[in-house]
């Protein structure tokens, strides 16, 4: 095991609705072990894992992951081996503790195989998760609903009118335990938000029942797609996307759909370049609606995008941020913390193969904070930050990968002001020679947890979930 920690400075014609029946398979044993340095843990240090091993000892991944009631965590993604085919979605509950409680596989009857991309969870312990299946010739979007048990409720699928690649991007409940689910069809012919009832349809047991779908169809020749969502108090939705313009290049998106379906506004940004915006992510935060995605603009090729609107589609600042250097920056998430301070994180290119994660921070008002750069110990130069959790006082922490040989797992926490309290670096558990993460949740009022996966040379990956103190 190598363990190094340091102090320092995330797309529809008709939608078809089909009843669909779930491979379930019983929970599966969990390792869960503490690493041995960490009987007295220091801030960054690797306290437990838990990982998870298919019957198949085939590929496993986890996608997502996101905090539920008292502090327990929940993962999807993929589990590779499913008795007959290549793969089911997997969605894993553990404890805070830090042990698995349940874990639950699914895969729509006819389809070869499917991913868990998007996790949500309710204040009651309901879990839905979204992702595709594997049809055959294409992907077919798939959600289901679980209890807090673990048990399933109902599961739906989507397929486009032309029966081409179909995708889900995230996935939400409302106050009533409704679920939202938005992406594109047909290889981006249409973008969509579908409403599920709670409960199953009288008619189809087990079968999730559409309330409604609202769609934004591409231009000719063009792609529209949906990539986040949120929802208020009273069923109102803002999905934040993408559709390409006149000029052949996407704008960002945002629209508001009624509680009924309808669509009450949609907002296009297209940025100082017009040559390529998308939002690939929206908050709702005390009437306040935050937008991060990328830009395109001329002489710094991809910049971070941050927008925010109120809720009556009234565009308040936009603000990008490029690297010094004016090489392509990848967004890959967003938050908000309990002052409205706006947070974004990602990656910027040092060169056409080095990397650095880079997080920024604006106020409410969209004064820039801070930004920072981590180019990895030793000037590693590789790294990119997948995912960003904010508590209400305005203390960040970015989890990622450090794409050296092995690959690393990388935690880092910045305070309010953007200082880097510790950094944690991370290989795997013994027997493994690499690890990575792809999400994250704060676990209770003391842990981090990741999600990611953890490998075998030279191709065996294994799902893994890890907690990192404070």
């Amino acid at each position: 095991m190598d363990t190094s920690c340091r102090s320092g400075s995330r797309r529809p014609a008709l939608l078809v609705h089909l009843a669909v029946v779930l491979a379930v398979c019983a929970a599966g044993a969990t390792a869960f072990a503490a690493p041995a340095a960490a009987t007295v843990p220091s801030p960054g240090d690797v306290t437990a894992w838990s990982v998870y091993n298919g019957a198949g000892n085939i590929d496993d991944q986890f996608r997502d992951a996101t905090r539920g009631p008292y502090g327990a965590v929940y993962a999807c993604g993929i589990d590779g081996s499913n008795g007959t085919a290549s793969g089911d979605a997997l969605v894993v509950r553990y404890s805070t503790g830090g042990g698995q409680v349940w874990q639950y596989h699914a895969r729509p009857v006819g389809t070869t195989s499917a991913e868990g991309d998007a996790v949500a969870v309710d204040a009651n312990g309901n879990v839905a998760v979204a992702g595709r299946a594997w049809n055959g010739g294409n992907f077919d979007i798939f959600v289901f609903k679980l209890d807090a048990t673990g048990t399933k409720q109902w599961l739906a699928t989507t397929v486009g009118a032309a029966d081409d690649f179909d995708s889900a991007s995230d996935v939400v409940f409302d106050r009533q335990g409704d679920v939202y689910v938005c992406g594109d069809v047909d290889d981006g012919a249409k973008a969509f938000v579908t409403k599920y009832a709670a409960a199953p349809d009288p008619a189809h047991p087990l079968t999730g029942r559409v309330l409604w779908t609202n769609t934004m169809t591409a231009r000719a020749g063009g792609e529209a797609w949906f990539g986040g969502l949120a929802v208020d108090r009273e069923g109102r939705v803002y999905v934040s996307g993408a559709r390409t313009a006149a000029n052949g290049h996407p704008d960002c998106v945002l629209r508001k759909i009624r509680p009924g379906g309808g669509t009450a506004w949609t907002r296009t940004w297209g940025g100082p370049a017009h040559k390529g915006d998308e939002g690939d992510e929206v908050i709702l935060r005390d009437g306040r609606l935050f937008v991060g995605g990328g830009s395109f603009r001329f002489g710094h090729r991809d910049d971070l995008l941050m927008l925010r609107y109120d809720t009556g589609g009234h565009l308040k600042w936009a603000r990008t941020w490029d690297d010094p250097a004016h090489q392509d920056d990848s967004f890959w998430d967003m938050e908000v913390d309990g002052h409205g301070n706006a947070y974004i994180a990602g990656e910027t290119y040092l060169s056409s193969t080095k990397s650095a994660g880079e997080v920024a921070k604006w106020s409410a008002t969209g004064v820039r904070r801070w930004a920072r750069y981590y180019k990895g110990a030793n000037n590693a130069r590789n790294i990119d930050y997948r995912s960003l959790e904010v508590n209400s006082a305005g203390t960040a922490w970015v989890t990622g990968i450090v794409r050296s040989s092995p690959f690393h797992l990388l935690a880092i926490r910045y305070s309010a002001a953007g200082k880097r309290a510790w950094t944690c670096s991370w290989a795997g558990p013994p027997g493994y020679v690499g690890a990575t993460s792809h999400a994250s949740a704060l676990s209770g009022t003391n842990r981090l947890f990741t999600a990611g996966d953890t490998y075998t040379f030279p191709t065996l990956h294994d799902a893994i979930g890890v907690w990192i103190v404070r």
